[in-house]
């Protein structure tokens, strides 16, 4: 008799992977439902039928929040291109001291939250902020002469102010790669220094000069908690709006029709970016999305020995306004944080202070959201990588993906936290911690793909052809070759994303879970309730949680790579 061959098992590692892979995918399907379902829910009662008296009303009640937000979006992000240009010049090209620092606030808008930006604006420059006090004390004043904070032109400064280090940071990596060759070309011509610049380099930095732009735009046109906090009446943003119409009035038509329009536009917005990277692709053959490291750091001329007063006086210009109006509202928030009324000081030492530190300490509720706090952004964070990394391995199957595949992560940009948050009430009527994390994780996985995809682009093709004679099997080569290679991306996409919800107040403001708030709500409170001094010190401790955990996972990425 004739001995029938077995079964035949998959060896076990091969199921596991298997499982682990299927696992990620199932992620990235639950995200992108967790996306989809909430818009849907969001944009629906804008469809419904109103009487015409509401509707010729309504009309006008949109377009003016969507022109106030464009307005303000556009001249925010004019002001971070006009401080960030100058500012990756410098980077790019002299050598000075503090440069290093400069270059090292680029990470300032990436795990700083807005809240706390906002905080320290109002710490250094708020009616009652140091900078008026000591004016009213120098000058014998009875009113507080500087005003502008809480107007149109003072959220276009903290948004400009907050949002240049990605100008700077990402024109400036572009400016380290320039090739010289045309510059010297054009010195021997005769042609000086600006006409350089008017004539050869601005078109070469156009690229990364729109796509930094891009970023900017969509990220003050989707403000929420600074204009929020320095808005005046009638200078609401869509994104307040939206907000006050789900939460405050309960006309969720109104806010519906404005989830719509706001989304709407930065599609729109979205669209112009890869139409103009086509464009500069095909011009140019320059991409935006060519984030490679540039050049040594230690290149470039002495700023002070080699160049010309025409330069030094703007550059000396330009470091003064990053000084007054960006590292000075920071250096003033620790600074509240570290001072109090006189009564309140327990412990003391001249003017410095843990009195409120203390009294944080003492509020049960501070450990509740701190606790909180870790569950989001721990849960948000391991469902972006994962998600991330699923879909950045299953585009790399295709040599050429459909373009649909390659616009679904872009499709979380032109949707802000606060409608979804309000297509979540919609679809969810009570919020809970699943929900948060759903909604963030849905938002926030692409950024982990583009972070992983750039680390799964620049394995080199022949290793990936030799990890086929390795393994037939497409999961084993995954987790065997392309993982650990990817791995130093997918810890800095953790850490990214741990950050971004660890800092988030938008999203569980809106969803408003009982009992649950979260460390940046937990402030936010304490800062709309005027407790400003111990908001400052509960900021300083969040800035500490979101930074130190981007700072670790950086260094640990440059560790290994």
């Amino acid at each position: 008799m004739k001995k029938t061959a077995g079964p035949k098992y998959l060896p076990a590692k091969t199921v596991l992977y298997t499982a682990c892979a299927c696992t990620a995918l199932l992620c990235t399907a639950i995200l992108t439902a967790a996306f989809v379902i909430p818009f849907i829910a969001a944009i629906a009662p804008a469809f419904t039928s109103v009487h015409e008296e509401e509707s010729q009303y309504a009309f006008f009640s949109v377009i003016k929040p969507a022109f106030f937000t464009v307005r303000l979006a556009f001249f925010s992000t004019a002001l971070a291109v006009a401080v960030g240009l100058p500012a990756a010049y410098l980077i790019a090209n002299k050598k000075f001291l503090g440069r290093s620092f400069l270059e090292s606030l680029s990470a300032i808008p990436l795990c700083f939250p807005p809240l706390l930006v906002a905080l320290g604006y109002v710490s250094a420059f708020g009616m009652q902020g140091s900078v008026n006090k000591a004016l009213m004390k120098i000058f014998n004043l009875e009113l507080p002469p500087i005003t502008f904070l809480y107007s149109f032109a003072g959220i276009i400064l903290v948004q400009g102010f907050y949002n240049f280090p990605i100008v700077m940071k990402t024109v400036g990596d572009s400016w380290k790669r320039i090739p010289k060759e045309m510059q010297e070309a054009a010195k021997m011509l005769g042609a000086k220094k600006f006409c350089i610049f008017r004539t050869v380099t601005i078109f070469q930095l156009l690229p990364s000069l729109a796509a930094s732009s891009l970023i900017v735009f969509l990220f003050c046109f989707f403000s929420f908690i600074i204009v929020l906090l320095f808005g005046t009446v009638g200078s609401a943003t869509l994104e307040v709006e939206i907000y006050q119409a789900a939460r405050s009035t309960l006309n969720f038509h109104k806010a519906s029709v404005l989830s719509l329009l706001e989304t709407a536009i930065a599609v729109s917005v979205i669209a112009l970016h890869a139409k103009a990277e086509k464009l500069s692709q095909k011009n140019t053959g320059i991409s935006f999305s060519n984030d490679e490291s540039g050049k040594d750091d230690k290149n470039g001329e002495s700023f002070l020995k080699n160049s010309p007063l025409s330069e030094k006086i703007p550059a000396a210009f330009v470091i003064s306004l990053i000084a007054v109006f960006f590292l000075l509202p920071l250096f003033m928030l620790a600074v509240n944080a570290f001072s109090g009324n006189a009564e309140q000081r327990a412990v003391r030492y001249m003017n410095f202070t843990f009195a409120n530190f203390i009294k944080i300490f003492s509020q049960k509720s501070f450990y509740v959201s701190v606790t909180h706090t870790f569950q989001t952004a721990f849960s948000t964070a391991v469902l972006c990588t994962a998600a991330g990394t699923a879909y950045s391995f299953a585009l790399k199957r295709f040599s050429n993906p459909k373009t649909i595949f390659r616009i679904v992560p872009l499709l979380p940009m032109a949707v802000s936290s606060i409608v979804t948050g309000f297509g979540m009430t919609q679809f969810i009527r009570r919020g809970s911690p699943l929900t948060l994390i759903l909604a963030q994780s849905a938002l926030y996985w692409p950024f982990a793909f583009r972070q992983i995809m750039h680390g799964a682009d620049r394995i080199p093709k022949e290793i990936q052809e030799a990890s086929v004679l390795l393994t037939s099997r497409r999961f084993d080569r995954c987790f065997s070759v392309m993982l650990p290679l990817c791995k130093t991306n997918m810890i800095g996409a953790f850490g990214f994303c741990f950050a971004m919800s660890a800092g988030d107040a938008s999203l569980p403001l809106i969803l408003a879970i009982p009992r649950y708030d979260t460390l940046s709500l937990f402030t936010y409170r304490l800062a709309s309730s005027y407790r400003f001094d111990d908001a400052c010190a509960c900021g300083c401790i969040l800035a500490l949680l979101t930074a130190g955990v981007f700072y670790l996972s950086s260094k640990f990425s440059e560790k290994n790579l």
